[in-house]
């Protein structure tokens, strides 16, 4: 249930949702993007394949965020779209009132908080396996391409309090 959006939980629980306390994770938009694109989903990379025809297993990191601009999936989305309302009269402002965000570069903040809550020792498993490095790129195109990242995920720097660089 990890890439539901908020108004789909809300439609799965009904009124229950609101006798929930929710929390998400976010991620920082240029190492989710580098993520993604490290490791590539098989299914966007099929879905990308029958739409475009292009190979996403060989496309080059400019070439990704190009794909990144049109395509829907989980992993390219805006992290701010999972949490729009069900309805149009709640803004995302009013949503975030209700909701405990974490950042993943920050994850201890979210075991202190569980292992509070619960009352015990909480050590949230950290599967994130070392990836391959970049390919070269030179200072100029990675500036220009982490520029490209913060344009395409505003909603995500400015809601989430995130810079360009860090």
């Amino acid at each position: 249930m990890q890439h539901l959006r908020l108004r789909e939980i809300q439609d799965l629980l009904g009124d229950e949702f609101f006798d929930y306390e929710i929390f998400t994770v976010v991620r920082h938009p240029w190492t989710r993007l580098l993520s993604s694109f490290r490791r590539k989903d098989p299914d966007l990379c099929a879905y990308v394949r029958w739409r475009s025809r292009q190979d996403l297993e060989d496309a080059s990191l400019s070439e990704y965020l190009k794909v990144a601009r049109w395509v829907r999936h989980p992993h390219l989305n805006s992290q701010a779209s999972f949490l729009k309302p069900s309805g149009s009269e709640v803004s995302i402002k009013d949503v975030l009132k209700r909701i405990r965000i974490f950042k993943f570069e920050q994850l201890s903040l979210l075991e202190d908080w569980l292992s509070l809550k619960y009352k015990k020792s909480i050590q949230l498993f950290r599967h994130q396996v070392a990836v391959s490095p970049l390919p070269a790129i030179n200072n100029d195109e990675l500036m220009w391409l982490r520029r490209q990242c913060f344009e395409l995920y505003k909603s995500d720097y400015r809601l989430f309090g995130y810079t360009m660089n860090g």
